[in-house]
């Protein structure tokens, strides 16, 4: 196994956001080749200059697949797309239940949110545009939220 893998399989277990940019830039070379694919430096050079086998590969997708099985694991969205760069039919029952658990996590986290934007609106603040409310309307509650939060000097990049 090259250097720069064992390194990028090391800031994966540590979490270190980088490194998952690195897995998906280093799988899509190994699945799709250099030419053409625009991946980035410095992952292409390492790669143009030391090729994964395809067990370094099922490594890496192995330590992506572990990474995202745990509870709290940070850089869930970094660890998917690296993951989707393999282009592996065989993950998708993995990701297809990565997908309902987090769809559970987002209807949730959902309701709080609708639950505050409607308390805070029913204390006195200015949280509902449009004068309705619907739990169901994510997107819109999502706005309404953003835009009372700015009020207060408060940015959610999307």
């Amino acid at each position: 196994m090259s250097r720069f893998l064992e390194s990028l399989i090391d800031g994966i277990r540590a979490g270190d956001e980088e490194a998952f940019l690195g897995a998906g830039e280093i799988a899509r070379a190994h699945v799709l080749g250099l030419e053409g694919t625009a991946v980035i430096e410095p992952y292409a050079s390492l790669y143009a200059a030391e090729p994964i086998t395809d067990v370094d590969a099922a490594v890496l997708k192995a330590v992506l697949v572990k990474h995202l099985s745990k509870n709290e694991a940070p850089h869930v969205a970094a660890a998917v797309r690296a993951l989707g760069s393999f282009q592996d039919s065989t993950l998708v029952p993995f990701l297809r239940d990565r997908l309902a658990n987090h769809l559970r996590l987002l209807l949730a986290q959902n309701a709080i949110v609708g639950n505050l934007i409607c308390a805070l609106d029913h204390s006195g603040e200015s949280v509902i545009t449009n004068g309705e409310y619907t739990i169901s309307g994510t997107e819109k509650n999502i706005a309404d939220a953003r835009l009372y939060l700015t009020q207060f000097g408060l940015e959610f990049p999307w």
